[in-house]
Formats: structure tokens, sequence, C-alpha cells
């Protein structure tokens, strides 16, 4: 004969050692031993369910059906016994990054999230992805959480990324002329300014504005770079000009640079002759 108690629970991996039954026999006696019992699992899905592995230790978490059979020594069969057991998920999932931990990207390159896999033996494996955001546009350190807990409430190791999103300031202010011609009307073109800056290359392009720190009763400077003069210059009066000049690069980077424009003298010698 066969006895149980009611539905039992045990966590995945680690089966009681007697499933909660008795077994008493008048030629063998009685106990609790498993290897005398035969057990046969159907996991509970719908109406019939799915045979599964018959170790209980490698049962995966779920709910059971679980049919015990039990024979003497002399053959004689005890009516079978079946009984509902759940196999509780006590195991974490695991999450690992897709890509490093740490990055360094100049600002102004587009942002790429790589993600993360999360693993779990019962809930299966799926992406994860961060709270946290990267502005890929303002310099400054940023940290990426990644977290996930399975269907059971078993939370996996948080894992982060930190992304370091840097600017580096421009290292030099070019002018394509540097003199203009005396005389010449309010609105002359001088020349145009040209920024060098490290993180300038094929990834991406920078977009630089100008302005006047100095000279401005001189001068106007357009924000694309352009020096145009603001009056006439005389050469024997003003032979050169002092300006100075600021550059942005847009992410928080800029420059300051003097520049002198030279008064071109414009007086034509005349040239007489006597036969």
């Amino acid at each position: 004969a066969l006895y149980a108690t009611p539905p039992l629970f045990f966590d995945e991996g680690a089966p009681p050692a007697d499933f909660g039954f008795v077994w008493t026999d008048a030629a063998d006696g009685n106990g609790t031993a498993l290897d005398k019992a035969k057990l046969t699992w159907r996991k509970i899905v719908g109406s019939t369910g799915d045979l599964v592995n018959p170790d209980p230790a490698k049962v995966k978490a779920g709910r059971y059906w679980v049919l015990f059979e039990l024979s003497d020594s002399s053959g004689n069969a005890a009516e079978p016994f079946l009984r509902m057991i759940q196999v509780l998920d006590v195991t974490a999932p695991v999450i690992t990054l897709n890509g490093p931990d740490t990055l360094r990207m100049a600002a102004g390159l587009p942002y790429l999230e790589q993600g993360a896999l999360r693993t779990d033996d019962v809930d299966g494996n799926g992406s994860v992805y961060p709270t946290g955001t990267v502005d890929a546009n303002q310099p400054g350190v940023y940290v990426l959480t990644y977290s996930y807990a399975d269907a059971a409430g078993n939370a996996a190791a948080p894992k982060t990324r930190t992304v370091t999103v840097y600017n580096d300031a421009p290292t030099d202010v070019k002018m394509s002329a540097s003199s203009v011609e005396e005389n010449l009307p309010a609105g002359t073109l001088v020349g145009r300014f040209s920024t060098i800056d490290p993180n300038q290359d094929g990834n991406r392009t920078l977009v630089f504005t100008y302005e006047l720190t100095k000279g401005g009763a001189d001068f106007t400077l357009d924000a694309n770079g352009s020096l145009r003069t603001k009056r006439p210059f005389d050469y024997e009066s003003e032979p050169v000009l002092a300006l100075s000049v600021r550059t942005s690069d847009g992410f928080g980077g800029n420059l300051e640079k003097t520049f002198e424009v030279a008064v071109v003298d414009a007086f034509v010698p005349i040239v007489e002759t006597h036969a």
C-alpha cells in the first residue's frame, strides 16, 4: 500500500528524500526509500502534459502530476498513487553585457546601445535594456544599469556600463587673409576664419561658430566666420588693427585668439613725363 500527504513543494534541483510518502508490506516491511518506487512525471500543460526527465534532481520548475508505482519483492504491485508536485524556481537568471562595460566616445557621434542578454533555466533567454540614457551631445559620464527578475521573482545580479562622452577644445583658429585696402566701404570682406579641432574627423563634422571679443568698433563677424569691415580705414592713421575671435565647437569647447589686420596703402604715385 502507498500513502501520501497533500501536494508537495520543493526547490528545483533539490528534491526531498522520500517525496512525502511511505510504503508498507506484510513481507518486505515498510519504508520511504525511492529506490523501491517507479515515478512517472508529467508536467501540467492543459489537461495532458508532457513526459519529463524522471530524475527529480533534473526536473525544471513547474507543476507536475507524478505517478508513484511500487511492487514488493514477490512482484505484487500496490495500487498506483497520483499526486501534484510544485517544483519551485529558485535559480536567479544571469545577465551578460553585449560589448564592453566601459566606453569612450566623442561628443556628437551617435550612441548605439548594444544591450545585454539574460539567460534563465525556466524563463529562457532574452534581451535586457538599461535604465538611464546617454546624451551623446553633452560631455559627461553616464552609467547604464541592466536589471532583470524572472517570473518567480529571482533577481539577476545587475550589470552596469559606463559611457564617457568627451570633447576636446579647438587647438587653433586660422584666418584666410590678414589685410584690407584702405578707403573701402563698410561691409568689405576681409577674410574667413577656420578652426582646427582634434575631434574633427571622417566620422563626424563639427559646426564651428565665431564671435568677436575685441575689435567690434572696426569689424563685424558672422557666426559662420566671415570677417567684414565696419567702416573705411585710413592707412596713414591706422596701418594695423587688432581683433580677438572666439570659436566654439558646439559641445562646450572653445578657443580665443588675437589677430592683426594690416591696412594697405591705396595711394598710387603720379608720374609726370616731360618732352
